[in-house]
């Protein structure tokens, strides 16, 4: 809970150069980087409106499709224990992050 409101935490995931057939290859996620400083500042942003809200960003080996677009990201709000309205809750605090940023 900040400010009288309960927040559910939010992850982010970012997939690497791992192929589905198990081989690294940096052509397989080019964009991977530029996806890490993308979460990398959306966490800072929502972590300095409501502190801790960030649970971690995790990074996987294979591209889950975020070699498709640059700026790519996959966003996991909440566990099963979290009520709808405190992923609601959360999932507006992240569009107005991003609105900032591309705003």
């Amino acid at each position: 809970s900040y400010n009288n409101t309960n927040y559910a935490p939010i992850s982010f995931l970012v997939g690497m150069t791992w192929g589905y057939d198990g081989q690294h290859d940096e052509s397989v996620n080019p964009n991977w980087r530029d996806n890490m400083k993308l979460a990398m500042l959306v966490a800072k942003k929502m972590n300095d409106k409501v502190p801790g809200i960030v649970d971690n960003i995790s990074l996987r080996r294979n591209p889950y499709n975020q070699n498709v677009a640059p700026n790519s990201l996959l966003v996991e709000i909440g566990f099963d224990g979290n009520l709808t309205s405190e992923a609601e809750a959360t999932a507006k605090l992240l569009a107005e992050v991003l609105g900032e940023i591309y705003g």
